[in-house]
């Protein structure tokens, strides 16, 4: 069977990815943490900014109303 791992081979894949021996993939770890951590910064910067719009065009008089009692 094609693409199938053994016992052996799944008790060496560890062995084989050790961020202490694979200085590569701890960087691409990290990197990969910090931008989940970025795009959740984003996200709630975008939801705050949606917040407040909605909030100032409910504050705002309408136009149509302007100057008129």
């Amino acid at each position: 069977m094609r693409g199938c791992l053994d016992g052996a081979s799944l008790h060496a894949l560890p062995d084989e990815l050790n961020p202490l021996e694979q200085p590569q993939t701890l960087r691409l770890g990290l990197l990969a943490a910090a931008l989940a951590l970025v795009e959740a910064q984003f996200d709630l910067l975008h939801q705050a900014q949606a917040d407040v719009a909605g909030d100032l065009r409910r504050a705002s008089p309408s136009r149509g109303s302007a100057g008129i009692r």
